[in-house]
């Protein structure tokens, strides 16, 4: 907890973005006496005497992943302050835990894990996907079409046409991203946001469309593109 506090590059950020729970005091202090005191886990904790590095992890991780991000009054309220929320937490539990595991006893420090090594080139890549996702809606519907047999396009859950034609704008638009990257990281989406038997379904159809978009040339990789590009 200390080298959380004392971390330079952390602290830069909470002032840089101006963050701070100064003005909501009373909610920090109810939570700390109906959530954090009512634990059983955190409460076992203090009453060890000399707790190890092991089990101060997973106190911080316990207090984060159970009390914070899970079901109860802290969740709620963070979920009613920012709308994206739901997606964000567990984006965010992935960074805590690297960031609590990269502590290191000998220095004293743990290493802040960024969202994004190069958030430049990847707010370029979003953008560029998004533009050529719109812009090519109408040749991604044909060939949607022609590879759905006994369904109509507009018939599509959205989230399956969606992840269809931003999956298809990806492999025309990126030749260094090899082709089952790109495959597998839509299917990973059609898991986490559409129905259960999306998954089959998309999968079967991006294999298809993939080996048609090679053979007409619509996409030509390179580079990191070419591995397991067959």
């Amino acid at each position: 907890v200390k080298a959380i506090a004392s971390n330079d590059e952390l602290t830069k950020e909470i002032l840089k973005s101006n963050l701070g729970w100064q003005d909501r005091g009373d909610k920090v202090r109810g939570w700390f006496r109906d959530v954090l005191k009512a634990d059983d886990t955190y409460m076992s904790f203090l009453d060890s005497r000399r707790p190890d590095l092991d089990s101060e992890k997973a106190i911080v991780k316990h207090i984060f992943r159970k009390l914070i991000l899970g079901s109860g009054p802290i969740s709620d309220y963070l979920e009613e302050e920012d709308i994206r929320w739901v997606e964000d937490k567990d984006i965010i539990k992935g960074l805590v835990d690297k960031t609590v595991k990269s502590y290191n006893e000998s220095t004293k420090k743990i290493e802040l894990q960024k969202l994004s090594l190069d958030w430049e080139d990847d707010k370029e890549f979003v953008k560029t996907l998004i533009i050529n996702t719109i812009e090519l809606d109408k040749s991604h519907k044909e060939l949607i079409a022609n590879n759905t047999k006994n369904w109509e396009v507009d018939r599509l859950p959205l989230t399956d046409r969606v992840i269809l034609e931003m999956a298809i704008a990806e492999l025309i638009s990126f030749p260094s991203i090899p082709v089952k990257v790109s495959i597998n990281e839509y299917i990973e989406l059609t898991k986490e946001y559409s129905t259960p038997n999306s998954r089959q379904f998309i999968n079967g159809i991006l294999d298809v469309i993939a080996k048609e978009l090679k053979t007409s040339g619509a996409y030509k990789k390179s580079g990191r593109g070419l591995i397991d590009n067959k």
